[in-house]
């Protein structure tokens, strides 16, 4: 469950809390607890939340339509219940749980469901919201203060406009507490505090439309293929071609499309190819131009993070391609292996198997087996330690793969029953082409005495 409450100080609206209701959800059908705001007139409480619901549709480029129809007689809830599968606004605070200074507080409950994916983040259904206002605190309503009849009320339009905005999904791109960079945004809607005898609070400025545009608007994602399917994640050998894209929503015409591939090149192309020459995750942007019937001109920015792995083959840490690891004796027949593949390029890597071979050399016939159940054993771990059966000469061998291939490291060790405790010393032979690890290479062999 998610609570977000109004009161100081300030922030901006553009954050988004990661949910959003479904399209056709809207008009949301909503009650009114049976609790009344006494210092409001009679039935002031539901034209106000009307009135709060309609400063949204200044944002017309947003599909959803918080229709008037949808909110429902009054409905005597009892305490406050977000389980309950109901959308209601409170009064009289039932539950008691609005602290002194905050005027009105959104409960939310978002599902595990995806609503939306856009500009590279996902969004997840809303299942329900409540929202209370204050009990404590003397509301004014919007025709005294533009009257000069305020005796130090607090604006009710701008504390429900404000709320309904949690409600929808938006939420403060500030911390409590943390300064925002633009004094100039401070009367939007979504701005911590309302102040006594105001009204700013009762309209929705810039940043709050781009935000509810961004949760409801037109939008466009962008999708890569390297030959096979398209999809927003994707990785590979350099040199890596990559073909883009741009998928929009239906009523979308793309005009133009400024593509930044992360790594510092651009392309004005709307569907280009790009081929990635050097290893590297990169996350991809496009900034849209487009036009909708209910929005004209627009202009959409679209991220995937992350969203092309270039890979090169495994390599040890330095740019070795070998030296993959290290075994060094913890106690007689316990020895700790120390693993040293490079991991600066996430996803490049995705496989590793270790094995144990009596003797000093790769011989399938003597693979030891560890868990007794007469098979030799190939186990995946980063950095294992080996406990060895018994003293003697052992071959450890590791594979580390990846996109790009795989690579092969060895090491023979001398193991007795209790030692002085040594490391590796690397050796001269190096093997390839071992039939155990067709289309491998096995890099070295380095021994340890």
């Amino acid at each position: 469950m998610l609570m977000l409450l109004l009161a100081v100080p300030d922030a901006l609206a553009w954050k988004h809390l990661g949910y959003r209701w479904e399209d056709d959800e809207f008009g949301i059908s909503w009650y009114m607890d049976d609790g009344v705001e006494e210092s409001l007139p009679e039935g002031y409480d539901l034209d106000v939340i009307k009135t709060s619901w309609d400063n949204w549709l200044d944002a017309t480029c947003a599909s959803y339509q918080p229709e008037v129809g949808a909110f429902k007689t009054r409905k005597d809830m009892g305490l406050r219940d977000i389980s309950d599968g109901f959308t209601v606004f409170y009064w009289n605070d039932p539950n008691d749980e609005a602290a002194p200074g905050v005027l009105g507080v959104t409960y939310s409950v978002p599902t595990g469901f995806v609503s939306r994916v856009a500009n590279g983040r996902t969004y997840y259904q809303i299942y329900g919201s409540d929202i209370i206002f204050n009990d404590n605190v003397d509301f004014g309503t919007t025709e005294d203060i533009q009257a000069g009849n305020c005796g130090g009320e607090t604006g009710i339009e701008g504390v429900a406009t404000h709320e309904i905005g949690h409600m929808l999904g938006l939420g403060h791109s500030c911390e409590q507490g943390d300064a925002c960079a633009d004094p100039s945004l401070r009367e939007a809607t979504m701005y911590w505090s309302a102040g006594a005898c105001e009204l700013s609070q009762a309209n929705i400025a810039e940043d709050d439309i781009l935000g509810i545009n961004a949760l409801y608007g037109p939008s466009v994602g962008i999708s890569a293929s390297v030959g096979t399917g398209f999809g927003t994640l994707l990785s590979g050998p350099v040199p890596l071609a990559v073909d883009f894209r741009v998928d929009a929503d239906a009523g979308v015409d793309v005009q133009a499309v400024s593509w930044n591939f992360g790594n510092g090149d651009v392309s004005s192309d709307i569907a280009p190819q790009y081929t990635f020459e050097t290893p590297g995750q990169f996350t991809v942007r496009a900034n849209v131009d487009m036009e909708t019937a209910t929005c004209g001109a627009y202009n959409f920015a679209a991220t995937e993070l992350g969203m092309v792995t270039a890979c090169g083959a495994p390599v040890a840490e330095g740019g070795k391609d070998s030296g993959f690891f290290d075994i060094q004796e913890v106690d007689g027949l316990n020895w700790q292996t120390v693993n040293h593949t490079d991991m600066s390029v996430y996803g490049c890597v995705d496989m590793i198997f270790w094995q144990v071979y009596e003797g000093s050399s790769v011989d399938p016939a003597k693979l030891v087996d560890f868990n007794g159940d007469g098979a030799g054993d190939t186990f995946g771990a980063w950095s294992p330690e080996i406990q060895f059966p018994k003293a003697g000469t052992y071959t450890i061998l590791v594979n580390i793969g990846g996109p790009a291939g795989t690579k092969a490291d060895m090491v023979t060790i001398d193991v007795v029953e209790a030692s002085g405790g040594c490391s590796t010393a690397p050796a001269e032979l190096s093997l390839t082409g071992l039939g155990l690890v067709a289309g491998l290479s096995l890099l070295r062999r380095k021994r340890a005495q």
